[in-house]
């Protein structure tokens, strides 16, 4: 199973299309993976970056 394929099967699982069970014979361990690699993603975007700063200055 290729990259896309990948993204494909677990497109349809996130939109209920395909049972966790179905994911998880075709994904296997990626499944798990994906889903860790989606909190970390979603975490990530919830951070206040406001206050990361790229200079000593604020700048």
């Amino acid at each position: 199973m290729d990259e896309q394929d990948t993204i494909t099967v677990y497109g349809r699982y996130s939109r209920d299309k395909i049972s966790e069970d179905v994911a998880r014979i075709l994904l296997g361990e990626k499944l798990g993976r994906i889903e860790e690699e989606k909190e970390s993603f979603e975490a990530a975007m919830e951070r206040n970056t406001s206050e990361c700063l790229t200079g000593s200055d604020g700048e």
